[in-house]
């Protein structure tokens, strides 16, 4: 019991983010994951492009 107790004070210590924070941080996000995939595309396509010439 004093584990559901524990658990309900500490579920109202929770902050949440308002939903404009919440927006900015899920499109920061979303942009980190696009650059960073970009960033591997072209490091894919690099390597297949030395490859590719070394294989000939």
């Amino acid at each position: 019991m004093n584990f559901i107790k524990g658990l309900q004070t500490e579920y109202g210590k929770l902050v949440w983010p308002k939903p404009a924070e919440a927006f900015g941080l899920a499109a920061i996000v979303i942009v980190i994951a696009v650059v960073i995939g970009y960033y591997l595309g072209a490091l894919d396509a690099f390597f297949a492009m030395v490859l590719r010439a070394i294989i000939g």
